[in-house]
């Protein structure tokens, strides 16, 4: 019988352009992974397989996707031949590759006095992609949900028993809703002001905002992609 070609692969390899390359902070925490400059691109290397932290791996903007085997060479998903080797790259971890600045303060809504945060009402209001809604709802809808809405969703269980759900389409559920920049969430109907402010922020995790201005922070790992089993 023919060996299936994934057989020894031993690591995952990904290409994006270097301009995405703030969206690495989404996977900055996950074990295993690093990068290297080459050019405009960025190259990335880890592990084949990373539990519940894929959906962020197969989340980031990618160029190309490989597996490489021992020999370093690159195959494309799903084909048996390699078609590039992986260079001896410079490789830094990914904790190291991207360095995080705090414009929060540990205390949600607390900034800098030289940055004031101002929501106001937008002429333009985006598209949601971030639902709050109590536990309780977010639990029955699970038990009836087709299964083709819900794994396009992630969600977090908040210490006051609220879930914080994201994705595209989201649920058909009544509350608040969010809209996102880059890794800043704004609640529908609203947005900063000025808005460059929104390019002054950045974090580890998403910064979410409220329409009275407070922020809180949720850490990427705190999200679940979300299985029929699932029960509160």
């Amino acid at each position: 019988m023919e060996k299936d070609y994934a057989d020894g692969m031993k690591e995952s390899v990904i290409q994006i352009a270097g301009h995405y390359k703030d969206r690495l902070g989404e996977v900055r925490t996950i074990p295993g992974w690093k990068a290297a400059s080459v050019g405009d691109m960025i190259w990335l290397k880890g592990p084949v397989e990373n539990g519940k932290a894929q959906i962020a791996i197969n989340s980031l903007p990618a160029t190309a996707t490989y597996l490489a085997d021992e020999q370093h060479r690159l195959f494309p998903l799903g084909k048996q031949t390699p078609v590039l080797e992986l260079k001896d790259l410079q490789w830094q971890n990914l904790e190291e590759f991207i360095t995080v600045e705090q414009p929060v303060s540990a205390m949600p809504g607390q900034f800098p006095q030289a940055i004031t945060v101002k929501l106001i009402r937008s002429s333009t209001p985006e598209q949601p992609t971030a639902l709050i809604i109590p536990v309780k709802q977010w639990d029955n809808y699970l038990k009836t949900a087709p299964l083709i809405r819900i794994q396009q969703l992630q969600f977090a269980v908040t210490s006051d028993e609220l879930v914080f759900v994201m994705g595209a389409p989201l649920p058909p559920l009544k509350g608040e809703t969010f809209w996102r920049y880059k890794n800043i969430l704004l609640p529908s109907g609203y947005t900063f002001d000025p808005p460059v402010i929104a390019d002054l922020l950045t974090g580890d995790g998403l910064l979410l905002f409220h329409a009275d201005g407070q922020c809180d922070r949720i850490p990427f790992h705190a999200f679940n992609a979300v299985e029929r089993t699932f029960t509160l």
